[in-house]
């Protein structure tokens, strides 16, 4: 796949985020649509992505592992992992990734699914995704199940990729840019290709 189809996806991704607020902006009535064309506007503006966004990013990359293939063809399920007093915070990040308006990658249904992340031996995943807020001790652990597990490993946080996250998203010129860790990725087993590399800031 070519660095033009990544960067296509990602416009696409914005398309589809702007689309939505719009429509949950008229179900809220006229104010709230003025209020949502503000607030997705033409580009992300803050150097923080909108993190519903910022998952849509992710799981569109993911497509351009050249062995994405080889993982399968059942459910692809992305484990949200919480430790004790997180819980609240895992069911938030289920309840949003629920409602992005993607729904199957590379024809695989996805699905979400919080649990304990002293339980994540015994969940059957395709990916870990670090919860906003998760505390470091927890992302730690998570982290390196994903890598032992050979799992994909998301995170909206820049820091938790350049500490062994495989991807996250990062506001860059008011768009999305797609953040790989590569030594991460390889460590997985996941083959993204220069073209995908070239478009990405990458960490070692």
């Amino acid at each position: 796949m070519s660095r033009t189809a990544l960067l296509t996806d990602v416009e696409s991704c914005l398309e589809t985020a702007r689309s939505s607020r719009v429509r949950e902006a008229r179900r809220a009535g006229a104010l709230g649509l003025v209020a949502a064309v503000a607030l997705v506007g033409a580009r992300v503006h803050a150097q923080e992505v909108p993190h519903q966004l910022a998952l849509m990013v992710m799981l569109k990359v993911l497509t351009y592992d050249g062995n994405f293939a080889l993982r399968g063809g059942a459910d692809f399920v992305v484990l949200v992992p919480y430790a004790k007093g997180e819980a609240a915070r895992a069911e938030e990040t289920v309840t949003k990734a629920e409602a992005v308006d993607l729904h199957s990658i590379n024809y695989r249904a996805l699905k979400y699914v919080p649990v304990l992340v002293s339980e994540l031996g015994s969940v059957k995943g395709s990916a870990v995704l670090l919860h906003p807020g998760a505390s470091a001790e927890m992302a730690k652990e998570a982290l390196a199940f994903a890598a032992k597990a050979k799992l994909y490993s998301l995170a909206f946080d820049e820091g938790w990729v350049k500490e062994g996250a495989v991807l996250g998203v990062a506001g860059n010129a008011g768009k999305p840019q797609v953040l790989i860790n590569v030594t991460a990725a390889r460590g997985i087993g996941a083959d993204f290709k220069p073209a995908v590399l070239k478009v990405a800031r990458t960490f070692q």
